[in-house]
């Protein structure tokens, strides 16, 4: 009986280790760096830092291209990519592999969130030894709830 205890102790202990390491490592792939509070009409600066995933899996030649973008708005509630793909966004572009930089800004006291998404676009000159081009297209949702005051 005591066999049994030590063997579901050491199981229940693996998959609570097993969780808190996934949700780590998750986390550590976006990093969206942006203050929680914002002053009305004052441009304010941040970055999204982001590790990709599909990268590490691929092995991109001199004639492939990858591109990665933050598209986002200003909205009094939560939106899905579908809904922010019908509005008119602000996108901006990396200025390297991981980190896109971006401004916000506006002009009313409240809570508000800033919406948008990551996308990141990788086209495959040559897929498989064949002259056929392959467009790998992935989209992440990134929230974040600001607060927008006069002082």
């Amino acid at each position: 009986m005591r066999i049994k205890r030590l063997h579901f102790f050491a199981f229940c202990l693996c998959i609570v280790t097993g969780c808190t390491h996934s949700k780590s490592s998750v986390k550590s792939d976006l990093i969206v760096k942006i203050k929680d509070n914002h002053l009305v009409n004052k441009l304010e600066y941040g970055e999204i830092i982001y590790k990709s995933k599909t990268l590490d899996t691929l092995k991109l030649s001199e004639d492939d291209t990858r591109y990665l973008w933050f598209h986002f708005g200003i909205f009094n509630s939560p939106k899905t990519i579908t809904e922010l793909e019908k509005y008119n966004l602000n996108s901006y572009k990396s200025i390297n592999d991981s980190v896109v930089p971006f401004e916000s800004k506006f002009d009313a006291e409240g809570i508000y969130y800033l919406e948008g998404y990551l996308e990141e676009v990788i086209l495959l000159d040559h897929y498989y030894n064949s002259a056929d081009m392959r467009e790998i297209n992935k989209k992440i949702k990134i929230s974040k709830k600001i607060l927008y005051s006069e002082k």
